[in-house]
């Protein structure tokens, strides 16, 4: 065979392979694989430090093993909230550093390191507690500018009428993984290599590594700058989307963006929304076993159920979401309230409808799903909506909004823990919690409503905000 004609053939087999390969579903797949990979990261102390704990015994190979640490209650609750305190600290800047330093590079370096900090975290248990708190706080900073990082990017990389599909594809990352990770890491606790626990956070950590060379070889900031993108397909995404060609910008216009009214609408519902489900996934185990009288087995599969209902509704609200844009069925503002105000109304009343068939425990059950598969609606609101105003800052105001609803994650279940404790010996003090949720999530979809919008605000795009923040520079060297 000639050369010529070997040559032929190769050009065609790359001709055919970016043709058919569309590069950002692809994207967005890994991007809901980073997504996964973080939560798994974040939920696997939970389970692993069952085990970890002093008076827990293993036999591997007939030589039974105690494990050394003798950590308090208190103790544990410092490991268990570490990675989430360090999440908060580059929740808030991890859209800005990606604009700084380009969203690719970010995310690869916090695989990279997460990696190996996991992959260390059994040596520094060993070191002493101090030193394990210290690795699941930095594992944490590198984690809390993923997502951030991922809605900039992904601003680049999703049409306008594939945008809410493709955020719901990245939540449902971090929602399944919190259904394959417990069971995986229990299993890899009891049975897996190097005394049971430690392998955990070894399979964690290598899969984390392997992550960071697909990521490395196969993403890239924008669909401009891939090198194995079809020309129709970038044209298709370019011209549908309202991003400026992607450049390292150092420059965020901060005070538009905390003085914008959009954007704290945004802020509201999210955090109203997160409420509501840290509310049910850290209490809803507690009420089915106090309250509801459900067997521990029976409590783990109602809990399954509650989380696959908001895969569901993720995947099916983004599609949906897509389907109106596309066919242009309803004004884009209208259609992200009519998502956001369906999912925290509908969740609030379920909640609310609790108390009232409290005596029939399949109804409550029903219930809670619903409340749940209403929740995930969201994929067709807040997400989309701050891609909508801010293109180019989309990821800060992530990083915005999650730095303000994330601690929700912790109020919601003290709440809880509080009102149960004014009058302990009363399961009725339950129906509080659901009224006080559903009030909360009637203030999210009301402020929702009337403030929210997904017009393109003026300093969402690069080029207004950038040329606003060079004319401050010069107006500064003249004064």
């Amino acid at each position: 065979m000639s050369e010529n004609t070997q040559m032929v053939k190769r050009n065609y087999v790359c001709f055919s392979c970016k043709v058919l390969i569309k590069w950002r579903y692809v994207v967005v797949a890994i991007c809901a694989v980073v997504n996964a990979i973080e939560c798994s990261l974040k939920s696997m102390m939970a389970i692993a430090i069952v085990p970890m704990v002093a008076g827990n015994k293993q036999n591997f190979d007939n030589v039974t093993e105690t494990n050394s640490f003798d950590w308090s209650p208190t103790q544990q609750g410092v490991i268990l909230g570490a990675f989430f305190y360090g999440t908060l600290i580059t929740h808030l800047f991890g859209g800005q550093i990606a604009s700084l330093i380009g969203s690719r590079f970010l995310v690869a370096f916090v695989l990279f390191i997460s990696s190996v900090l996991t992959f260390l975290t059994p040596f520094s248990a060993y070191k002493g507690i101090s030193v394990l708190i210290a690795v699941r706080v930095a594992t944490g900073l590198m984690q809390g500018s993923v997502s951030p990082a991922v809605f900039n990017l992904l601003s680049r990389w999703t049409r306008r009428d594939e945008r809410s599909r493709g955020l719901a594809i990245y939540s449902i990352g971090g929602n399944g993984s919190a259904l394959l990770s417990m069971p995986i890491t229990s299993f890899l606790c009891e049975y897996g290599f190097a005394g049971g626990w430690p392998s955990a956070f070894y399979v964690y950590g290598i899969a984390t590594f392997i992550l960071f060379f697909i990521w490395t070889l196969l993403v890239r900031d924008s669909p401009e700058k891939h090198p194995n993108i079809s020309e129709s397909e970038l044209i298709h995404i370019s011209k549908n989307t309202e991003t400026a060609r992607f450049e390292k910008s150092a420059y965020t216009p901060w005070l538009k963006i905390l003085t914008s009214i959009p954007v704290w609408a945004i802020v509201v519902a999210k955090f109203t929304s997160s409420w509501s489900y840290y509310m049910l996934t850290t209490k809803l185990p507690a009420y089915c076993d106090s309250v509801l009288g459900f067997s521990l087995s029976e409590n783990g599969g109602i809990n399954a159920l509650v989380l696959s209902s908001s895969i569901v509704s993720l995947l099916v609200g983004g599609f949906l979401s897509d389907a109106i844009e596309k066919k242009g069925l309803l004004q884009r503002t209208f259609s992200r309230k009519l998502f956001e105000v369906c999912s925290q109304i509908g969740t609030g009343l379920s909640l609310f409808l609790v108390p009232f068939v409290g005596g029939n425990r399949n109804v409550v059950v029903f219930l809670l799903v619903l409340s749940m598969l209403f929740n995930g609606f969201y994929a067709g609101g807040t997400n989309p909506i701050m891609v909508d105003i801010a293109p180019d800052y989309s990821g800060t105001i992530y990083g915005l909004a999650s730095t303000i609803s994330s601690p929700a994650g912790f109020i919601a279940p003290l709440f809880v823990g509080f009102l149960l404790d004014l009058q302990p010996e009363k399961p009725s003090m339950w129906n509080y919690v659901f009224y006080a949720s559903a009030g909360i999530n009637a203030i999210g979809a009301l402020v929702f409503a009337v403030f929210a919008t997904s017009e393109v605000q003026k300093w969402g795009v690069k080029e207004w905000s950038e040329q606003r923040g060079h004319k401050h520079e010069e107006d500064g060297r003249k004064g």
